[in-house]
């Protein structure tokens, strides 16, 4: 899978979609807000910023963006209360531990 059928495809589903090149040779691509790094070399250890997910395919990244959106409709059963515009409300989905 190439760059431009991973942004066609990403963009096919919905998804936000951002590309970055960086100088090391490393790229950088966004998926609705989570950024990955595709490259074929590990980041230097100094690094203090790691806020993305490491790969080495286009293919592993549209599979993980699918697994993340799949995980996002999940049903929240761990807080007990939600907000939303009228205030915090009790989850009917709160499972009790």
């Amino acid at each position: 899978m190439t760059r431009f059928e991973l942004a066609e495809a990403i963009r096919d589903l919905g998804f936000t979609y951002m590309h970055h090149q960086a100088m090391t040779g490393s790229e950088y691509i966004t998926i609705n807000g989570q950024k990955y790094r595709l490259s074929n070399h590990t980041q230097p250890s100094h690094y203090q910023i790691r806020n993305y997910i490491d790969c080495s395919s286009n293919k592993e990244i549209y599979e993980l963006a699918i697994k993340a959106y799949n995980e996002s409709l999940e049903l929240n059963t761990k807080d007990k209360y939600l907000f939303n515009e009228d205030g915090f409300y009790l989850n009917p989905n709160y499972i009790k531990k």
